[in-house]
């Protein structure tokens, strides 16, 4: 029998932006769902809807005053974070749905021997620290 692999994501995800010109983009997402829709072992994938995460999941990894502050940029339609982290008035639902996505996705893999999933989810959360948002290029050594 063949392995599969959960795909989890929502379209929530496409509408954060970082701003003009920022390399990370929806753009990303999409291709790689367009990607998914054209692969040739399609069967062998199961999609599942991100959910978002609940409040005690994040504070998990994050202070209860950077969940506070990121919930908060959702009344401005731009707010910049650092030099290279910026959200826009989705990036906050966004992020709890891409938060989502890897909890179910990581639920997934451990429900099942052998099963393997992936969460495609932004903004991404991946430079992000306990406290704040992290430019990777301005992190002291």
């Amino acid at each position: 029998m063949p392995q599969h692999t959960v795909i989890v994501t929502d379209s929530q995800c496409l509408l954060h932006r970082n701003g003009p010109g920022h390399p990370e983009g929806p753009e990303r997402l999409e291709a790689l769902l367009t990607m998914l829709s054209e692969y040739e072992n399609k069967e062998q994938l199961q999609y599942a809807t991100a959910r978002n995460a609940r409040h005690e999941e994040l504070l998990r990894v994050h202070t209860a005053e950077h969940i506070q502050h990121i919930s908060e940029t959702a009344r401005e339609s731009f707010t910049r974070l650092d030099p290279d982290t910026a959200t826009n008035a989705y990036s906050s639902s966004a992020a709890y749905k891409a938060a989502g996505a890897a909890v179910v996705a990581t639920s997934a893999a451990c429900a099942q021997p052998g099963m393997s999933s992936f969460a495609l989810g932004r903004p991404p959360g991946h430079h992000a620290e306990r406290d704040h948002a992290l430019l990777t290029a301005c992190k002291e050594s």
